[in-house]
């Protein structure tokens, strides 16, 4: 009896243990209140053929995130002071996110043809991040185009035809 009641304790203080460790394991200080962790390139700009890119990331519950897609205006007048009617950009989709308790968050962002500027605005007890990226779009027409004519486009595997990979080999006699 008294074994049981000694592996009784012991199994509760185990179970007890790993929640307690868990619990400590970081604390909110140190977690970052938002952070872009994939469908953005390590540059500020890329090319693509996509007519939409998935935007996920991290951050602190209750941050509030605002997602932004404009094409620069082709009527904006340098001369002219910046206002609603000389804007350099024309804001053509917003997406707002409040993060859950989970701190993650996904969206779908739908790209136009030309220069998307997406800008990513987010805010948690006063504590603002920004960060701008640039998305050009081309049409699938010229996709199509240089599929034809043997050019190869990022992220295909197959090699164009006549030419060899680096991977393959000349056996030598």
């Amino acid at each position: 009896m008294r074994n049981k009641g000694l592996l009784f304790f012991t199994f509760i203080f185990v179970l007890f243990l790993q929640v307690y460790a868990f619990a400590n394991s970081g604390s909110i200080k140190e977690a970052k209140a938002f952070e872009i962790t994939s469908g953005f390139g390590e540059k500020e700009s890329e090319t693509t053929f996509d007519t939409s890119r998935t935007l996920t990331g991290r951050g602190l519950k209750g941050t509030e995130v605002k997602i932004t897609v404009s094409v620069p205006n082709p009527e904006f007048d340098e001369k002219l002071p910046e206002s609603e009617e000389n804007a350099k950009e024309i804001i053509k989709e917003t997406y707002e996110i409040n993060i859950g308790a989970l701190g993650f968050f996904s969206q779908d962002i739908d790209l136009l043809k030309g220069e998307n500027i997406i800008k990513v605005n987010a805010e948690k007890g006063g504590v603002k991040y920004q960060f701008s990226y640039t998305i050009n779009r081309k049409s699938l027409e010229i996709k199509q185009e240089l599929e034809e004519n043997n050019i190869i486009l990022p992220g295909q595997i197959q090699a164009a035809s006549g030419l060899k990979s680096k991977l393959e080999f000349t056996k030598v006699k």
